[in-house]
């Protein structure tokens, strides 16, 4: 079943606002809006409805609207549904024509999209059976530390100490820290824990960083994620070796990456929001986990900080960026 089409009808209510009457038509929010070609997303969305039962769709215009929201201002699904409510910008960009006092949707049937733990930081009950109405991709397994000190130390040789920057607001954070710290010890390597909740933060945690630290590791964040450069050139300006977990971070000048690639979470995405839009239950759709791991290497960055990457790591490598 297509859902409604959002359409302005110009009518006024005595018992509610007009949010064109009572917001500032400048705003950058509703010049966005403008430039947003909704019929088009429409259009292309409607091709996946299908008329078999399920729950009532939601509009093209708000679920595309919630999306680029949170993943415009980092928001987590709760913090958006917050905002939402109490901010008019974001509900005219939904495409609202009139101010809500509550959610015109159902906060839990948000779709995950991609996080670390999703397990761990208590969104679902288990990977095969998410239960509730939240599921999507899960991108931390705990090997991956593991891997990343292994590819550190062949870089750095007698590597001791490394910084690990981490958001403290993420809902793996707990887990993902304990994981980490558990395979650090275990590879005689002492954690400093660099904590950041936002791009001003992260630039500090660099700053304060010790002297004696010899390399830093990133765990993913919607803070640190590409297209943002910020951590890569933070790494080159202390004159730290860097591994991330996703390839794109190394083509934005990181030294290296073990982990898959944020374009193939998102592509994948798209396949849970077909399902959803069709009607299938969140709950039954299992939350998947990357199968396959890319590393890669950037040498351009290895030259500038005069690091010599030895020929057997460059042959394990499945890209190498010159």
């Amino acid at each position: 079943m297509r859902p409604p089409e959002r359409r302005e009808t110009g009518e006024q209510d005595l018992f509610r606002s007009r949010l064109d009457q009572i917001i500032d038509l400048k705003h950058p929010l509703v010049a966005l809006g403008r430039t947003v070609d909704w019929g088009f997303l429409e259009r292309e969305f409607g091709a996946v409805y299908s008329d078999d039962p399920g729950r009532p769709p939601l509009p093209t215009r708000l679920m595309a609207g919630l999306a680029i929201l949170k993943h415009t201002y980092d928001l987590s699904d709760e913090v958006l549904c917050e905002r939402w409510v109490e901010n008019p910008y974001y509900q005219f960009f939904c495409g609202e024509e009139f101010f809500q006092h509550r959610l015109v949707f159902d906060r839990s049937s948000l779709i995950l999209g991609y996080t670390a733990d999703p397990v761990g930081s208590g969104l679902v009950e288990s990977l095969a059976r998410p239960g509730g109405n939240i599921t999507g991709l899960a991108t931390y397994l705990p090997e991956l530390a593991s891997k990343q000190f292994e590819l550190l130390t062949a870089v750095v040789p007698n590597l001791s100490r490394v910084g690990i920057l981490m958001n403290p607001n993420n809902l793996a954070y707990v887990g993902m820290l304990k994981t980490t710290r558990a395979v650090a010890a275990g590879s005689g390597i002492k954690l400093d824990l660099m904590e950041a909740r936002s791009i001003e933060e992260t630039t500090h945690a660099f700053e304060k960083l010790d002297e004696q630290v010899e390399a830093v590791m990133i765990v993913p964040d919607p803070v640190y994620d590409p297209p943002r450069t910020l951590v890569a050139d933070l790494a080159l300006k202390r004159r730290l070796p860097s591994i991330h977990p996703y390839a794109e971070y190394t083509a934005l000048g990181g030294l290296m990456s073990y982990g898959d690639s944020l374009g193939k979470f998102y592509r994948r995405a798209a396949y849970f929001v077909d399902k959803i839009f069709k009607g299938v239950q969140p709950r039954d759709l299992p939350v998947e986990q990357p199968t396959t791991f890319q590393f890669v290497i950037n040498l351009k960055t290895a030259k500038t900080l005069g690091l010599d990457v030895p020929t057997t790591l460059l042959a394990r490598a499945d890209e190498v960026i010159e």
